[in-house]
């Protein structure tokens, strides 16, 4: 009996660990490498700027900007595919500006949003869209 219950908890613990594996095309530390666009709102450019060559680390329910958490995140994210006009409708800028295609992946803590194009990230922060490049998975 005891073989059986430590053998079905093995199993959980590999299938949670291979299903938080499927948000690694998200999940890792990332550097800001640029502005894309701004937004109708922003920031002071000088405070926006700031974020360029900061890391953000990226986790299950966890988002570190700069060593610090960014604000109260969903312990489980949502992922999904989004139309990239329905994102920036009311900001005034385009998807192109922001550096988004038509459809794209997105990976919502509910306080922010970060979107996933080809091999970078795309993400509004202070009234910019920024991108970021990935240091480690």
């Amino acid at each position: 009996m005891m073989r059986t219950v430590f053998r079905i908890s093995a199993c959980l613990a590999i299938s949670t660990c291979q299903a938080a594996r499927s948000d690694s095309g998200f999940y890792g530390t990332w550097r800001v490498t640029g502005i894309h666009t701004y937004t109708r709102i922003t920031e002071s450019e000088e405070r926006m700027k700031a974020l360029i060559g900061s890391s953000i680390v990226l986790a299950a329910g966890k988002v570190v900007e700069s060593g610090e958490e960014v604000c109260p995140v969903h312990a489980a994210p949502v992922i999904a595919l989004v139309d990239s006009r329905d994102e920036v409708e009311g900001e005034g800028i385009t998807p192109e500006a922001a550096g988004l295609p038509a459809r794209v992946e997105k990976l919502d803590y509910g306080c922010i949003a970060f979107y996933r194009v080809g091999d970078r990230l795309i993400f509004n922060d202070r009234g910019a869209y920024y991108e970021a490049a990935r240091i480690t998975p």
